[in-house]
């Protein structure tokens, strides 16, 4: 696999960046694990080069957002764990910023004017052989000569396994330099003393669910300056707080029942997770997907209502909905073997057909929606599903 070419644009993409006069950064980043340890690798490195870039958190891309985001006068703008789908509408949005995507999410449009680095551009899966946090990494190396490989490993922890391309690259690294050590069947990072599994799911909770309370700034300290006692207790929580709520959502789904349509199952969570990040409504169907209510040949959706705000933004509309799609496993098989469409097809094309951008991998993805286009959004996606044929595509 041509390993070169994703390396030669990770090293022009670093060639922009370290090159240019920049007075106005901003860095947005993805709240979950991975977005939380590319965006502390990525500030590290900006830092290093006497850069102090604006940090936002996105749940998710959508156009509300894009438009603030665009409208705003930074002339370097980097996205991490985030946006490589949508390059080309970036694109089109662009005056005289210099745009750079680090990203591994499903993606086919490489940019002209927008950096999109990410290995699917150059053969590889971004759901196996790279993270955001690895890709993050490879930049920063190249950048400034970081090294900071555990960080980007414990954001790594999200992929199946270790052995991806460039995962596999960062991991030796990691281990030569002495920055992790296996303990038995764990990976132990030396500087933070803990195992990596461990921050990886102190993230998962930082950011999703303390997204509109400062969960994803303690997230990026901890990450570049230890884990306090402050942060644990703050995770636990917030651990309790969203075990509470799911534990309520599964005995509401218990009793009333899934609906469903010919190929998707679906829930509206309402305002159960009023006050969290909307990932959660992603880590409630990726639990979900495991449970017997739950048909394993058809894809899952579940859908919340949006908090109105996006933090050091603004507001992005009300009247919004956070979509999640999880493809249930047996469902996993069909969509390896070809034989159903990936996720980051039906969900894109679904949530463009409600006038939104939806996007994604595989086996998971997500997409913004008006309140009212959820029905458009299911017909549309119902549509699709029905109409792909194997080797060919979606037929209508």
């Amino acid at each position: 696999m041509p390993t070169s070419s994703f390396l030669a644009a990770v090293k022009r993409a670093s060639d922009v960046v370290r090159s240019g006069r920049w007075s106005n950064v901003a860095l947005v980043y993805h709240d979950d694990a991975d977005g939380l340890s590319s965006a502390a690798i990525l500030v590290d490195a900006l830092e290093k080069l006497g850069l102090s870039p604006r940090l936002i958190c996105l749940e998710r891309l959508s156009l509300s957002a894009l438009r603030l985001l665009h409208k705003e006068s930074f002339d370097l703008l980097i996205y991490a764990d985030i946006a490589s789908p949508h390059a080309d509408l970036i694109e089109k949005m662009l005056s005289d910023e210099v745009v750079v995507i680090l990203d591994h999410h499903n993606t086919s449009y490489p940019g002209s004017r927008v950096l999109n680095v990410n290995p699917e551009l150059h053969g590889f899966r971004g759901e196996v052989d790279a993270s955001g946090s690895i890709v993050a990494y490879l930049f920063a190396k190249e950048l400034v000569g970081s090294s900071l490989p555990h960080i980007a490993l414990i954001g790594a922890h999200e992929l199946p396994r270790m052995d991806g391309v460039f995962t596999k690259l960062v991991f030796d690294e990691a281990l030569s330099s002495g920055e992790v050590k296996k303990s038995g069947k764990q990976l132990l990072s030396t500087s933070l003393g803990m195992p990596l599994s461990k921050a990886f799911s102190m993230l998962q909770v930082l950011g999703p669910v303390g997204y509109y309370r400062g969960g994803p700034e303690a997230g990026i300290k901890a990450l570049l300056e230890g884990f306090s006692s402050r942060v644990a207790a703050m995770v636990e929580s917030f651990r309790n707080e969203r075990k509470k709520a799911f534990k309520r959502l599964i005995a509401i789904l218990a009793r009333k029942g899934l609906s469903s349509t010919d190929s998707i199952q679906y829930f509206n969570a309402g305002r159960i997770f009023k006050g969290m990040g909307s990932k959660v409504i992603g880590s409630f169907c990726s639990m979900l997907s495991n449970y017997k209510l739950v048909d394993q040949d058809k894809y899952l959706l579940g859908v919340m209502e949006l908090e109105p705000l996006i933090p050091g933004l603004g507001e992005h509309g009300r009247g919004l909905l956070k979509a999640s799609m999880r493809a249930p496993r047996e469902l996993r098989r069909r969509i390896e073997s070809g034989d159903k469409p990936p996720i980051s097809l039906v969900i894109s094309a679904a949530a463009k057909a409600a006038g939104e951008l939806g996007d994604g991998h595989d086996f998971a993805g997500s997409a913004i929606l008006l309140r009212g286009m959820l029905h458009r959004f299911l017909e549309e996606a119902e549509r699709k599903i029905a109409g792909w044929s194997l080797g060919k595509g979606f037929q209508q």
